[in-house]
């Protein structure tokens, strides 16, 4: 087993090419979609934490049920979106 790596097979490791512009969107789409997703799981977190929180104020715990259901739906769009985006283009043709 090697234990001595090469600067040039460092180098080599390193360097992330991308060729294609469609490669380049498909990794974009996926990384904001990721984003939202985590910011959806986020809202909702802070609203379950308002809900408990509440101290039995009943706008306050609207207020936190009101960010689970908007935190859930931003969620489940963040996950539906790249069916969305085949729909589209399978509807459109691309």
């Amino acid at each position: 087993m090697h234990l001595l790596i090469s600067l040039t097979d460092i180098h080599a490791a390193s360097v992330l090419a991308v060729n294609d512009l469609q490669t380049i969107i498909k990794n974009l789409r996926t990384l904001i979609l990721g984003w939202l997703a985590g910011l959806g799981a986020l809202v909702a977190a802070y609203g379950g934490l308002r809900l408990l929180l509440s101290g039995g104020d009943p706008t306050q715990a609207q207020a936190g049920i009101r960010a689970i259901k908007y935190g859930a739906l931003g969620f489940g769009m963040a996950l539906l979106g790249p069916v969305i985006i085949d729909l589209l283009k399978w509807v459109v043709g691309a």
